[in-house]
């Protein structure tokens, strides 16, 4: 609850858009990543959703997409570099 409180703060009018990580390998119907996007919806800001960790077995990112359709969903491999080059070309799509 404190690191989610101390997110939303940093969410002032000065921010252009958010990269929002969650690991591919939890369950991302968990209610403080609910909370986190619904944040940033009602803020009118750009998300992108990185599910990270696709690099081990039991990593799921079509569960990340499947729980937020609305927003892109970029899988990498933080470790190995995995379509980092993806995320990299959305942020400059998003954010200019």
């Amino acid at each position: 609850t404190e690191g989610v409180a101390e997110a939303m703060h940093w969410l002032r009018e000065d921010i252009d858009g958010v990269i929002y990580m969650l690991d591919a390998t939890l369950d991302p119907f968990q209610q403080v990543n609910i909370m986190m996007v619904g944040i940033i919806e009602s803020r009118d800001l750009p998300v992108i959703i990185v599910a990270n960790k696709i690099d081990l077995p039991d990593a799921s990112p079509g569960r990340i997409k499947s729980a937020f359709p609305q927003h892109p969903v970029i899988p990498i491999s933080g470790l190995e570099g995995t379509n980092v080059d993806d995320l990299y070309e959305k942020m400059i799509e998003f954010f200019g």
